[in-house]
Order: C-alpha cells, then structure tokens, then sequence
C-alpha cells in the first residue's frame, strides 16, 4: 500500500474533528512591574508609593507593597482579572503616610480588549501619569478552557502569590514588632542608649526598604 492509499484509509477512519469554540471568558493577567520619576511628596524628597488597580466601575482589584523613600520603585506584583469584553481598569499611585490620609502621586488607565490580544502574546505598556512620571504594566492573556491544564495553571499562579503576599506580612509583623519592643526599652534607658536605640531603628527601617524593592 503506497502513502496515498494509507492517507485515504486514515482520513476515512478519523472521525469529525469538532469545531474549536472561541472562548467566551478571557484571563488577563496584569504584572505592575517598575514605574519611574515619581513626585515626590514627603518633606524628605521622596515618596512611598504603592499601587491600587481599581476597574471602570470602581472595583478594586489588587493593592501592591508600599516601597519606603522611593521615586523609581520596583514592585512586580501581579493579578489574574477575568473578563468576557473589553474592560478599563485605573492604577492610582498613592504615597503611604503613618499618619493622616494618604497623598496623590498619580493615576493612568489602560483598556483591556480581547481583540487586541488574540494572537495571546504578551505587550509592556509604559503609561503616562497624571502628574509626571510613568507607569510600567506587563499584560498577558489567555482564553479560560475546560481543561486541567488550564485551572492548574490558574490555581498555581494563585498559590505563588498568596505565598509572596504571606511572606511579606510577616515581615512587616515582624518589623513593627521589634520597633515596639526597642520603644519600650528606650523609654526607661539613659541617653546613651537612646542613640543606639535610634541607631537600630534607622538599620531595621532600611532593611524593611530593601526587603520590599
């Protein structure tokens, strides 16, 4: 039997291969990566900044780690948002502040259209803020299936970042704890020791900086 013959057998044995459904959900998965030339908004020249991802109808979506005494902070923090259309989400970048509300840094917008992503390959997108300054976002989409493969995928994405988001609440709690304990003692100690004490605060205040770059 020559290859044509075998062609012709296969093809009359291979049943209907269904017609592929297009997805009717789409998984977008936004990286908020870097952002740049900030404003500066405490007395120091600096600020520190976070991000809030909110969508067009005011629903917040995710709210990254405060970086201390930054312009050009570095967060790479990422969120999976599902979506069956087009869909405008907001990132406002706020200056974290121990006390009294938080300061304006800047704000942009990014429209997130299926059809601008059905070759499903990821784009970078340096926003403009409001003020000055930009913003870097990392998008990337898929098309939600009935598979394993998918959910898997999905679930294990979601299981890294809740580990990296455990992480670095402890650490915080950590952080906050020793400086209440270092309060404590400096309070009944004699000047001396209240420079050490503040000599400590400022080492454990730039390691809870680096720790979040």
């Amino acid at each position: 039997m020559n290859v044509d013959d075998c062609a012709a057998v296969i093809a009359k044995n291979t049943p209907p291969r269904e017609k592929q459904k297009r997805p009717s959900k789409y998984v977008f998965t936004i990286k908020i990566v870097e952002a740049e030339d900030l404003k500066a908004c405490d007395p120091s020249g600096f600020s520190d900044p976070y991000v809030v991802l909110g969508d067009e109808y005011q629903k917040r979506l995710h709210k990254t780690s405060v970086v201390m005494r930054n312009l050009n902070p570095r967060w790479d923090a990422s969120v999976d948002i599902t979506v069956s259309g087009p869909l405008n989400i907001i990132a406002t970048i706020w200056d974290w502040d121990t006390f009294g509300d938080h300061d304006y840094v800047g704000r942009t917008s990014l429209k997130l259209d299926p059809a601008h992503f059905s070759d499903y390959m990821p784009r970078e997108y340096w926003l403009p803020l409001d003020t000055q300054g930009r913003l870097l976002l990392r998008v990337s989409m898929e098309g939600e299936r009935d598979d394993i493969q998918f959910y898997f995928s999905k679930a294990f994405r979601l299981l890294k970042r809740t580990e990296r988001d455990m992480i670095r609440k402890i650490t915080e709690k950590v952080v906050t704890l020793k400086i209440c304990l270092l309060l404590l003692t400096w309070l009944s100690s004699p000047v001396t020791l209240r420079i050490a004490f503040l000599r400590m605060l400022y080492a454990i205040y730039s390691r809870a900086a680096l720790h979040q770059q």
